[in-house]
């Protein structure tokens, strides 16, 4: 109901609408307040434009349980675990023919080593190389991936994929997508589109046509993996529905990256970062409590979407094996937004247990630690027996913290509320004394509360060579992988 704002033409491109963004916002928001949440939901949804609520104050799980996409995907369920009954999400990677379940709470540590171990040895259905036969192609070499897809999260998994050593085919649109020609661009291409498509063959072929769909036939034909985010009865008319793609590939692997899951009134819907980071509450954990909503810069929704992607179709190609039968999977935005937020859901289940008090988000006071003589540093005995937190109360001469009920458990003794009360009696403790007191002595845990400098400084990042000093700063991923184990593993 605003013409004017549709024909103004500095307000024609995502650049223009940023540009002027202060008064699109105003004249939107004085629009929007005339109707409710749910009219212009399917107001919007009609005219198949981007929308979500944002998930409201009060308990997360309250809001995810109620919500029909959630529902509808089965992502939340109740598990018994020795504090009782609680909330978890359901995995977030949905296997036709090998369907995955939360059937119990986390084992304890080294429970399962041995079992695992076995069945490793027991089941190679992949031929595993020799030690120290390195695959210098990647860990998937010989894997053949079709790529159908114009968002991120599908584009990124592709990239992954491609990375760790597959084949990687994109079917290209020869008119282009929105993400090719989003800026800033490389030459003539968006560079995100290039980054994400540099370790892919590319073929161009009109997927809407007989013409571009013979084109693609061969590919499609050898493939192990179909990865495509295509929405809705839009893979049909593609030549990509499951059964197409079944009649023609009956071995590949059918995964679509999607928004809002395989089920439920939007599962055809569009979905954004934006979007999904509001309906799955992760906005809530930005800002003040309170206050307007604040989106996290990072898109770590995408970013968890397309890992998760990378995980469902090693996943399933390990269950396959060479010669073994194709499924469908299925993996969401919401889902793996849902997997995100799974420390505060669980909280939830027991908001007054130890379990729950120093999870419930962003009404917790920040955790800086304890003040000593040289600085913060946080100090932990939650894997110990209890007297250890009130042998460590005696030798800093605190039993009197012991003997207060909210200070009589380590596990139910939060920082927070402990720092006002023991910081005192530590400032006149040094570093060197306390770490000596509680990592050697009691067998806790001390980490020193350190700011970017003494992270840059710090003898650890050195030996991990996780700071490039030559020339500009940069920060890199401290990953080192033997070529020949990762392989070992991926195909073993």
């Amino acid at each position: 109901g605003l013409p004017a704002l549709a024909a103004d033409p500095r307000l024609a491109t995502a650049e223009g609408r940023v540009a002027h963004r202060g008064s699109v916002v105003a004249a939107l928001s004085d629009a929007l307040r005339v109707r409710t949440t749910e009219a212009w939901r399917a107001c919007l949804r009609e005219a198949d434009v981007p929308c979500s609520a944002v998930a409201p104050p009060g308990p997360l799980s309250e809001w995810l349980l109620a919500h029909p996409q959630v529902a509808a995907n089965g992502l939340l369920r109740r598990i018994d675990s020795a504090f009782g009954p609680i909330l978890t999400q359901s995995p977030h990677w949905r296997f036709e023919r090998t369907p995955a379940s939360i059937a119990r709470p986390s084992p304890t540590l080294g429970a399962h080593t041995e079992a695992v171990l076995a069945s490793i040895d027991a089941w190679r259905p992949w031929p595993v190389p020799a030690p120290g036969d390195a695959r210098p192609d990647g860990c998937l070499a010989g894997v053949r991936v079709v790529e159908v897809a114009n968002g991120v999260p599908a584009r990124l998994a592709g990239m992954v994929l491609a990375q760790l050593g597959a084949s990687v085919v994109r079917i290209a649109d020869p008119s282009g997508d929105a993400l090719s020609a989003s800026p800033p661009a490389h030459g003539r291409e968006g560079a995100l589109a290039r980054l994400l498509d540099a370790d892919k063959r590319r073929v161009a072929a009109d997927l809407r046509d007989r013409t571009g769909r013979d084109a693609a036939r061969p590919e499609l034909d050898s493939a192990d993996l179909v990865l495509t985010d295509v929405r809705g009865p839009a893979l049909a008319r593609l030549g990509l529905s499951d059964a197409q793609v079944g009649a023609l590939a009956p071995r590949a692997l059918r995964l679509h990256v999607g928004g809002w899951g395989p089920a439920g009134p939007d599962r055809d819907a569009p979905a954004t970062e934006l979007l999904v980071q509001g309906a799955a509450g992760l906005c809530r954990f930005l800002g003040r409590p309170g206050d307007a909503p604040v989106r996290m810069g990072f898109d770590v929704v995408t970013t968890a979407t397309a890992l998760s992607a990378v995980q469902a179709a090693l996943a399933a190609l390990l269950a396959r094996g060479p010669d073994g039968p194709g499924q469908r999977i299925d993996v969401s935005m919401l889902g793996a937004a849902i997997a995100l937020n799974q420390w505060p859901i669980v909280a939830e289940s027991a908001p007054d247990r130890p379990i729950g008090r120093p999870l419930q988000g962003p009404g917790w006071p920040v955790d800086h630690g304890f003040a000593c003589r040289e600085g913060r540093c946080l100090i932990g005995f939650r894997e110990q027996p209890a007297d250890r937190w009130r042998r460590f109360a005696i030798a800093v001469g605190r039993v009197d913290l012991v003997d207060t009920p909210a200070f009589a458990h380590a596990v139910a003794t939060h920082a927070v509320l402990l720092a006002p009360a023991l910081e005192p009696t530590l400032r006149a403790w040094s570093m060197t004394a306390l770490d000596r007191l509680v990592r050697h002595e009691l067998g806790g845990t001390l980490v020193p509360v350190l700011d970017l400098d003494q992270v840059m400084d710090h003898p650890q990042a050195a030996v991990l060579g996780v700071v490039d000093r030559a020339g500009p700063l940069r920060v890199r991923l401290p990953l080192d992988t033997d070529a020949g184990l990762l392989a070992a593993h991926a195909r073993g």
